[in-house]
């Protein structure tokens, strides 16, 4: 019998998300080459412009907001609803994976072993790298199966989903908001979770070939200059001309942003 128990991502609050197809006002101005993540009182919007349509959907907890609640605070960030090319659904998910994602000839890989957020479309890579590995271990092993194949590919697997989910929670942790109860909760969390010193010590740490793939510890760099976490000994460390490119970058970051405003919600 396939145990299913999981292991869930306390650090994460966010398990729910009203999406839907968005049409183009204007085509040739909202079709833009990035996605545009923008923050909201009980979580965040994505909006991503493709060749006919344009993505979106609110990101939010369902201990903060009811599902009516964020139907309606997404349909009311975009300035006419016949934008709207179909009604908005709901999609539900647990911040978790499976404990153990190889148990006798059952493999499961993707949404099938874990879901941890949408945030930087992170499942995609997950998935991708449990292909990989699992094509990886069996060619190197002729394809002859053993307890060993399978401790190597739950080992490598459940570091990608907790090294990402111990990522994306820092972006939340590190939070300055105190204007919802959502946003404030993180930002207990995150003093309780100390990570600003989670943030610096990944900085300053020597290489670990235990962290690879999408969060290894080069990410930490530009988190912790943009939420300010580095300590002025550790900034020290870093080579000037990086700071100030990252500062630039994210001035850049910020003013296309708010240029954007034709397709970015309220």
């Amino acid at each position: 019998k396939f145990d299913a128990s999981l292991k869930l991502y306390h650090t994460l609050f966010n398990d729910s998300c009203c999406v839907s197809p968005i049409k183009y006002n204007n085509y040739n101005k909202e079709v833009v080459p990035y996605t545009v993540s923008a923050a909201k009182e009980n979580g965040w919007q994505f909006i991503i412009p493709l060749t006919s349509r344009i993505g979106s959907g609110y990101i939010y907890s369902s201990k903060y907001m009811s599902d009516n609640e964020a139907k309606e605070a997404f349909v009311s960030s975009w300035p006419n609803n016949k934008m709207l090319l179909d009604e908005p659904r709901i999609i539900k998910w647990i911040p978790s994976r499976l404990k153990k994602s190889w148990q006798g000839n059952v493999c499961a890989i993707g949404m099938s072993c874990g879901f941890i957020e949408p945030l930087e479309a992170n499942s995609l890579y997950i998935s991708q790298y449990a292909i990989e590995t699992l094509s990886n271990l069996l060619i190197k092993k002729n394809y002859m199966l053993d307890q060993n194949i399978q401790s190597i590919f739950c080992k490598f697997t459940d570091a990608i989903y907790d090294q990402t989910a111990e990522y994306l929670s820092a972006w939340y942790l590190s939070t300055n908001r105190t204007d919802t109860e959502y946003w404030r909760d993180y930002k207990k969390l995150g003093e309780k979770e100390k990570v600003k010193e989670l943030i610096e010590s990944h900085y300053a740490s020597k290489y670990d070939p235990s962290r690879h793939g999408l969060n290894a510890d080069s990410t930490w760099t530009p988190l912790g200059l943009f939420t300010n976490s580095f300590s002025k000994k550790s900034i020290t460390k870093l080579n000037p001309n990086l700071i100030e490119n990252a500062k630039a970058m994210f001035e850049y970051n910020k003013k296309i942003t708010t240029n954007n405003g034709k397709i970015l919600p309220k």
